[in-house]
């Protein structure tokens, strides 16, 4: 934000109050929240404190509003009003490496861009209605559901971007056994950083970094189910 000079009103117009909603910034804390507990969550973000003017109630629609803020951020730069150095281009040994996409995004631009926009109606309605829970589970399963799809076009795929140095050039692969191969991950540290060995630990990692969205969406549905079931609003 700061590279962007972006700076929401809850960075420049805070007040001393609001100083406890930053404790999201400690990590211990953070940790804390993602197990689940109330009362843990409500210490890095108390009931009352606000984010970008928006007041969050309950631990619930203070996550709702983090992913909501997250999304957001998301789409434009998906649609390109914003961009982020180091994605495009970036420095390596023996020059400058651009990146290309592979045609599966532009496939695809448009179902991400209607998925995410999804994502964020759902977080807006639980920011709406934090009570609502059984609504809030019946929404996010198809949302889900559709990141599961999404998510097994590209492992169809395999072929993600295609790196270029000079007149040298490498394909970024996933979703193949050499990537989601656990020997892969040790070999990581010690792999050379050349083109071709640059492209395998791109693909390595983001096999697994899709591999593990996948299973939190799977998880997701199920807990959606559940609340369905045992929720009484």
């Amino acid at each position: 934000m700061e590279h962007y000079d972006i700076k929401p009103t809850w960075l420049t117009k805070w007040r001393v109050r609001d100083l406890s909603a930053f404790g999201l910034a400690d990590p211990a804390k953070w940790g804390a929240s993602m197990a689940g507990n109330d009362k843990s969550k409500a210490e890095w973000l108390p009931k009352g404190a606000k984010v970008w003017g928006v007041r969050a109630q309950t631990p619930r629609a203070a996550e709702a509003l983090w992913s909501f803020i997250a999304s957001a951020v998301f789409i434009l730069w998906w649609i390109g009003a914003i961009r982020f150095t180091g994605i495009g281009d970036f420095a390596l040994r023996g020059g400058d490496v651009s990146v290309t996409a592979a045609p599966i995004w532009s496939l695809l631009f448009g179902l991400i861009l209607a998925w995410a926009v999804a994502g964020m109606a759902v977080d807006g309605v639980t920011l709406w209605r934090p009570e609502a829970r059984r609504l809030q589970a019946l929404l996010k399963i198809p949302v889900a559901a559709a990141g599961l799809w999404i998510g097994w076009r590209l492992f169809q795929a395999g072929h993600w971007a295609t790196l270029t140095q000079g007149d040298q050039t490498a394909r970024v692969m996933g979703a193949s056994p050499i990537h989601m191969d656990f020997d892969a991950i040790h070999a990581i540290p010690e792999a050379q950083r050349g083109l071709a060995e640059t492209a395998l630990t791109l693909g390595t990692v983001l096999s697994w970094v899709l591999a593990i969205i996948m299973l939190c969406l799977a998880v997701d549905i199920l807990k959606a189910l559940w609340r369905i079931a045992t929720a009484r609003d």
